[in-house]
Parts: C-alpha cells; sequence; structure tokens
C-alpha cells in the first residue's frame, strides 16, 4: 500500500536568491539541506502577482480564465461594486477538493480563498480573509482546540511603528506551527498544506534592505528580516523531525518581494489621456477622511494610539467613507470611457451592456482598448513605469475570460496602481515599503527526488504535480503539469503514468459576506495597503 505523504509548506513572498543568501550565511540550516540533497529553483508566479490570484493558481492548476479569481476585489457583474472573493467563487476544483474526493485525508492550514470552509475529507483552517468572530475551520469543532492553544489568524498589528509588532508575528508564527504540528500528528494524513505568511509581513515593512539605493534603505532591517527567517527555519526543522521517510517536501512561495517605489494613480493618467471622468467631492471633512485611510495614515495613529480615533466620527462622515473606499470608483460615468479599481494594473472599459452607465460601444471596443495601449506605451511621463500593457486574452485563456479586466498593466520596479484620484498627480508613493515580484521559491525534497538539482517551476505546476505524487488524476483542462523532471530517473513516481480526469466546475452556491463582514474584511485589505 503507498503511504506517500506531500508536505507542503509555503512561505509567502519568499524569494530564492534571499533565502540562498540567508541559508549560506547559517541562519537557515534545514533549509539549506533541503536544497542541497534536493531539488531548489525558482518559482514563477501568476500575473499580476499578489497572493489570491497565486494562491487560486497553485491550488486549481489553473490561470484566472478557468479559475475564476483575477484580482484582489472582483466587480460584480452589472455593476461597479468590488467584493473581496472567497472560496465560493473559485470556479474550478482545489487540490485539497480533488484528494479529498479520491478519499485522502488533507490539512489545509492558512490556505486564503477557503473561507467559507468546504466540507472535506480532514481539516481546513482559513486564513486572514476570514471575517472577525466568524467559524474559521471544518469541522467547525477544530476551532475549539486552536483556541485552546492560542491560535491566531493575523497579527493584531501590521505597522512597523508599533512596538509589538514583531512580537505579534514571531508569535502569530509559533501558533501556526503548532496548529500543523497538531494536525500531523491527530490525523492519517496524506497532504499537509500551511502557509507561513510572515515572512510576507516582514517583506512589507523592511523590503527597502534588498536595494542600497532605495530612500527608505536600512541594513538594520535586513538583520530584522534575516533573524525571522532564521525562526521559521528552526520551525521547519522541528516539523521535519515528524515526518515519515516517505514523506515529500515541498517549500514553495507565491511569489516574490522587492521594495516598492510608489503607486501609480492610473485613472488620471486615463483622465489626462481623454478616457476617464472623475466625480469630484465637495465633501471637506469626507475628503480629509478618506486621505487619512487610503494614505495609510489612519492605520498608522491607530497602532500609536491603541484606539480607533475614527470612531469618535459622526455616523453619516463613516458611511460616506466606507461607501466610497475600496468598494466602487468615483466617476462621472456618463464621460468615462475606462477606469480602474485595483492597485494590479487592471483596466475595465465602461462597455454599454455590461456596465450600469457603460457608454462604450461593442463596436467601439476594440479601437478604445487599442487606444489606450498606445496612450499608456507612448506617455513620456509614466515611460519608465510601465513595461507592458496587456490585453486579457494575451495572459488568460478558459470559459470565465470575459470576468476579467479589459486591459492589465505592467509596472517596473515594484510599482502598483491606484485607483485614488489626487488633484494634479500620476505618481506617489506606496503605503508600504515592499510589494511582490514574478519569481518565487521552490524546493522540493524526498524519496524518488532528485538531489542537488536545480530547476524552475510555474506555480501552476504544484497541483498537478502533487495530484501525481498521490496517485490521484489531474484535471484535462489544467494549465500547470506534472514536474516530472524532479523525480529520479529509477523512481516509482517518474515511471508512473499520469492519470487524467474530466474536467468539471465547481457546484457550489456563490456566498457573499454580508455588509459588516466585507468593511472588516476590506480593513483588512487596507492594513496591508492592498485597497
Amino acid at each position: 500500500m503507498d503511504m506517500t505523504k506531500v508536505l507542503l509548506l509555503i512561505l509567502d513572498g519568499a524569494r530564492l536568491d534571499v533565502v540562498e543568501e540567508f541559508a549560506n550565511e547559517g541562519a537557515m540550516p534545514n533549509l539549506k539541506r533541503l536544497m542541497e540533497t534536493g531539488v531548489a529553483g525558482n518559482l514563477k508566479s501568476i500575473f499580476p502577482i499578489h497572493t489570491m490570484l497565486a494562491f487560486a493558481a497553485l491550488a486549481t492548476g489553473k490561470n484566472p480564465g478557468k479559475n475564476g479569481i483575477y484580482d484582489m476585489q472582483l466587480q460584480k457583474p452589472g455593476t461597479y461594486k468590488l467584493i473581496v472573493p472567497n472560496s465560493t467563487n473559485i470556479k474550478s476544483k482545489t487540490v485539497f477538493e480533488l484528494l479529498s474526493e479520491a478519499g485522502k485525508t488533507i490539512g489545509s492550514i492558512n490556505i486564503p480563498l477557503t473561507y467559507p470552509p468546504q466540507p472535506i475529507n480532514g481539516v481546513t483552517v482559513c486564513s486572514w480573509l476570514t471575517p472577525p468572530f466568524a467559524n474559521y475551520t471544518y469541522p467547525p469543532e477544530v476551532s475549539k482546540t486552536l483556541n485552546a492553544m492560542g491560535y491566531k489568524i493575523q497579527p493584531s498589528v501590521l505597522e512597523r511603528e508599533n512596538p509589538n509588532f514583531e512580537k505579534e508575528v514571531y508569535d502569530c508564527t509559533e501558533k501556526r506551527f503548532e496548529a500543523v504540528k497538531w494536525f500531523m500528528k491527530s490525523y492519517d494524513w496524506s497532504l499537509a498544506a500551511a502557509l507561513i505568511v510572515g515572512t510576507e509581513h516582514m517583506h512589507h515593512n523592511y523590503a527597502a534592505f534588498i536595494d542600497p539605493q532605495h530612500p527608505d534603505y536600512n541594513p538594520e532591517y535586513r538583520e530584522i528580516v534575516k533573524k525571522y527567517y532564521g525562526f521559521v527555519d528552526t520551525k521547519i526543522g522541528e516539523l521535519l523531525q515528524n515526518v515519515a521517510e516517505d514523506t515529500i517536501i515541498f517549500v514553495i512561495s507565491d511569489h516574490g518581494f522587492g521594495p516598492s517605489y510608489g503607486e501609480l494613480y492610473l485613472n488620471n493618467v486615463l483622465q489626462n489621456h481623454g478616457y476617464f471622468a472623475p466625480k469630484r467631492s465637495f465633501s471637506l471633512t469626507g475628503k480629509i477622511f478618506r486621505f487619512l485611510e487610503n494614505s495609510g495614515i489612519a492605520n498608522r495613529l491607530r497602532n500609536i494610539m491603541k484606539f480607533d480615533l475614527f470612531k469618535f466620527l459622526p455616523q453619516s462622515v463613516k458611511n460616506f467613507i466606507n461607501e466610497n473606499r475600496a468598494g466602487a470608483v468615483e466617476a462621472d460615468w456618463k464621460n468615462t470611457k475606462a477606469y480602474s479599481t485595483s492597485i494590479l494594473g487592471g483596466i475595465r472599459i465602461n462597455l454599454a451592456g455590461r456596465e450600469p452607465e457603460g457608454i462604450v460601444s461593442r463596436e467601439d471596443y476594440e479601437h478604445v482598448r487599442n487606444e489606450i495601449m498606445e496612450a499608456l506605451k507612448t506617455d513620456s511621463d509614466i515611460g519608465s513605469i510601465v513595461a507592458c500593457v496587456w490585453k486579457r486574452e494575451e495572459l488568460y485563456s478558459g470559459p470565465h475570460l470575459e470576468e476579467a479586466p479589459d486591459l492589465i498593466v505592467e509596472l517596473r520596479k515594484c510599482y502598483t496602481t491606484s485607483a485614488e484620484t489626487p488633484e494634479n498627480k500620476t505618481t506617489g508613493k506606496w503605503k508600504k515599503a515592499g510589494f511582490h515580484t514574478l519569481q518565487g521559491l521552490f524546493v522540493a525534497h524526498g524519496k524518488g527526488i532528485k538531489t542537488g538539482r536545480r530547476l524552475d517551476a510555474d506555480i501552476v505546476d504544484i497541483t498537478p504535480t502533487v495530484l501525481h505524487i498521490l496517485d490521484t488524476a489531474v484535471p484535462e483542462d489544467a494549465d500547470g503539469r506534472v514536474l516530472e523532471e524532479i523525480f529520479d530517473q529509477d523512481s516509482e513516481l517518474s515511471k508512473r503514468e499520469t492519470k487524467k480526469q474530466k474536467a468539471e466546475e465547481k457546484k457550489v452556491e456563490e456566498v457573499e459576506r454580508t455588509k459588516k463582514e466585507e468593511e472588516l474584511v476590506k480593513q483588512r485589505l487596507r492594513a496591508l495597503g492592498y485597497i
């Protein structure tokens, strides 16, 4: 009987070159051993580069045109309303569901887009997109066990200015590994997968250490990040003491990281070219408080002052801010041909018959897209920032292609875009020190895995490879492939024929969070600088 297990550890935002540096300096002996006696390389993420898109691609082995997750906020059809995606918005079955259907026992711990938790054969512990006080586990009773050990979904503070920031990140990481250990000891499992998100919190705050020319550069930041990576490595070492000999270990990341050099106010750029018309608000109070929220100053004040100053605002002002902040773009729709809603560079055509107040006819759609592409590519004011402008069909394919933005702008130097429309500005400083890069970390180790090899992979390859290792059929419409080159030539994994199964859309009724839950989740995204 095949007793193979897969341990999948994801270090959010980790880069191969940084891990190698820290390992060679003695800070990560366990990961260094895995890399030297296994396979190591870069793992190419999905574009645009963000945790939600990356995990949807990782878990399904498919691109956003098939899995339906194309941004950190999805636009509800027929509206301008933006919602944060959840597990019911993923259109394809995930590796956890496929293995569960095959009778395998799985553990999914802190994996994004797993709330609300769906019934599986095993355990789901949801991630930071879970609304506060909501049930965050399947089975529900697992939460009692985790609560008893002091488990935390997310650190209570995310800004380095707060003196408790590092302690919170370390404590949260400690509890995450405790939860993984508990699952591994309590179940006869086939797959144990866990996300360690503390690496991302470190990157968002200290990423400038990568570039001595960055205005926020501080050599001390490198030591702070290195120390935390060393702590994670120690915890990985403790896990490895509890795994059986036939366990195959993957240590990967969803993307890389780098220092941010700013943000591009894409709607203002579109306005400069005559495609976007802002809806100007004349409420000074609303402008001030919305600026404080969108700039990140509000969160810093909350951290420093230990209470929410903004809860003392009149309810009418709070309603105004909540309704207009990260809910929809403020535009004069009757004069707007195109608009952006995200930090990920997506541009939507204000298309008649699709958008509620669309003005671009379907006959003019392609002409307008081409015009915008040419305008952005030839705009000398942003030429050093814009790397490329893509049509969605150049990046994605599948039945959900038309849900994606019509154009996606690729930026250099970890720039993000912003839907904000500050007057007379096209660029500004992003709210965090670091953002995401395309190349992440890939490490594979275990019985039947080659040793001492350097091999790169794509994030969509992870699910097909895990399914193959666990002798489970791969969906025939997967974009990823089984990474056969990581297997020893004489191993059973190399000789085994890859099984295929008919692709089926996931039959789950979409669940939308309540208005209060949606706002609480968006507060978490704002704290990370994502909206």
